[in-house]
């Protein structure tokens, strides 16, 4: 499937939201149209858990765009929990933090909160998500519609924010 059918797969399945199909991403540019897709369809939240956001997907100008115009158009939130202290360097970053200080956070997931867990995942707004099971590399499920696994990682989203947040009473923000 070449990456215009992927898409159109992705937006129809995002469109429906009823849980089917589970769409499997298996690179770089799956990641980039997902997330894209996303951001375009969130209408309250969108919480991320990253290793580190690779430019290769975050800094894509179509993934900024949507980022952008989501934060601009709707009353949304953009949440980041990010092991890498290079996440400051992303466009990504630069650009919503610069325009949208109050809509766009990150915070740094110190190493001992981060040895908690070995996953990635978006999820937006409690019924859409993508989920890499291994943050070494980007396999990744993506399902839309299905709130019982989507409210799960939200909950785990919280959870992990808030120790990051505990963690030596404060958190450390990337410079």
């Amino acid at each position: 499937m070449d990456m215009n059918e992927y898409k159109k797969a992705v937006e129809a399945a995002l469109a429906r939201r009823n849980g089917d199909p589970v769409i499997a991403n298996r690179s770089v540019d799956h990641a980039a149209v997902v997330l894209e897709c996303m951001f375009k369809a969130a209408n309250r939240t969108v919480e991320i858990i990253a290793n580190r956001l690779n430019p290769a997907v975050y800094d894509k100008p179509e993934v900024i765009a949507a980022a952008e115009a989501l934060l601009s158009a709707k009353n949304c939130t953009i949440d980041v929990l990010v092991e890498s202290d290079v996440a400051a360097e992303r466009q990504f970053v630069r650009v919503l933090t610069a325009k949208y200080p109050n809509k766009f956070s990150i915070v740094h997931v110190p190493a001992e909160v981060a040895e908690a867990y070995s996953y990635n995942f978006c999820v937006v707004d409690d019924d859409c998500y993508r989920f890499e099971a291994d943050r070494k590399n980007c396999d990744a499920t993506i399902q839309f519609g299905n709130t019982a696994i989507a409210s799960k990682i939200h909950e785990t989203f919280k959870l992990i924010k808030s120790e990051c947040l505990s963690y030596r009473g404060k958190a450390e923000v990337p410079a």
